[in-house]
């Protein structure tokens, strides 16, 4: 299967952390955890193919701080 490509949210309660592109080997699922670089959290939402070509993505980021 080709990589995914994704637009994503991260999201701390209500507000926006951070926001990117990534691409991604294997497809995600609502509940995955996923890391990207030093943030960690579970997948959230998933949205449909955008114009670009990405999905969207968000991810809510735990409350633990990773190191």
């Amino acid at each position: 299967m080709p990589p995914t490509n994704y637009r994503y949210e991260l999201r701390q309660a209500d507000a926006i952390a951070a926001t990117g592109h990534i691409t991604l080997d294997e497809p995600v699922e609502i509940g995955d955890e996923i890391r990207i670089g030093r943030k960690h959290g579970i997948v959230r939402q998933l949205g449909p193919r955008l114009a670009d070509g990405e999905f969207r993505l968000v991810i809510e980021l735990s409350a633990t701080p990773t190191r």
